[in-house]
């Protein structure tokens, strides 16, 4: 077999549906021996000794791990196999709602179904910054920034080229409510070019809604005495102040790039 060396972890009752995952994903390689062998006697500790040095390596040696919890699973030795995977530096791609603070480990990974995890761990085609860019409707800046500090999974490339899994964008996209707009926000709209040369134009990110109003999660960083969150309606003044780069004038654009690589240099 030669196609994606995944580990599967669960509750042993579901071998079964990893063997038909199995069968129906030829490019899915499972590592887990544990779904075909039959039921091993906990008082055999040779066994016992020997299975589990089994699923650590089988572990180690795959490029990444599928976990599985249905309600009223009670896990026991699927909490030692994602252990080992994140110890390993592997991500885990969670399907269910299994307890435990362990699930907001930067490498878990949450999936709606197995569907959607299997999509992630067979993505064979990563994206570039610039189709990162568009399919978040952030600048190509901020997803280098995300690429660099580990907030989106990536493998780098020379200096500033980054290759990103459809599946890290694809998770990124669903934790917006709305659209995401990575622009600017402008101290003097004004004189927009007046505020680039003085340094006051920002690189900011929100989200906006359907009817045009912007949805800024962290308005506090320019308006100290009001709310962090904020909606600012279109007709509202303070809307002036956000910038989508499309807006601003073509022949501002490399000064105003000039501003936020300054502010924000790519990391050595």
């Amino acid at each position: 077999m030669g196609g994606h060396r995944v580990y599967v972890a669960s509750r042993t009752v579901h071998a079964p549906m990893w063997l038909d995952l199995a069968t129906s994903h030829p490019e899915l390689e499972i590592t887990s021996s544990w779904i075909g062998a039959g039921p091993i006697d906990e008082n055999d500790t040779d066994a016992i000794a020997e299975l589990w040095t089994r699923c650590v390596s089988e572990v180690v040696g795959s490029e990444a791990v599928i976990a599985y919890h249905e309600p009223g699973d009670i896990w026991k030795g699927a909490f030692v196999e994602i252990g080992v995977g994140l110890g390993a530096g592997l991500h885990v791609h969670l399907v269910g709602n299994p307890p435990g603070s362990w699930v907001g480990h930067p490498l878990v990974v949450r999936h709606p179904n197995l569907t959607r995890a299997v999509e992630a761990v067979t993505s064979v085609r990563p994206l570039t910054v610039d189709q990162a860019a568009a399919v978040l409707g952030r600048s190509p800046a901020t997803i280098r920034r995300w690429c660099a500090s580990g907030a989106l999974p990536a493998e780098r490339h020379g200096q500033r080229a980054w290759s990103i899994p459809r599946w890290a964008v694809d998770v990124i996209a669903d934790r917006y409510g709305f659209a995401g707009v990575d622009g600017l926000y402008v101290d003097d709209p004004d004189d927009v070019r007046a505020a680039i040369a003085a340094g006051r134009i920002y690189t900011h990110g929100w989200n906006i809604r359907t009817d045009g109003s912007v949805v800024d999660a962290t308005a506090g960083q320019f308006h100290a005495a009001g709310p962090v969150a904020r909606i600012v309606a279109v007709d509202d003044p303070a809307h002036r102040h956000y910038l989508t780069w499309e807006q601003l004038p073509a022949e501002l654009h490399d000064a105003a790039e000039d501003a936020v690589e300054a502010s924000y240099p790519d990391p050595k």
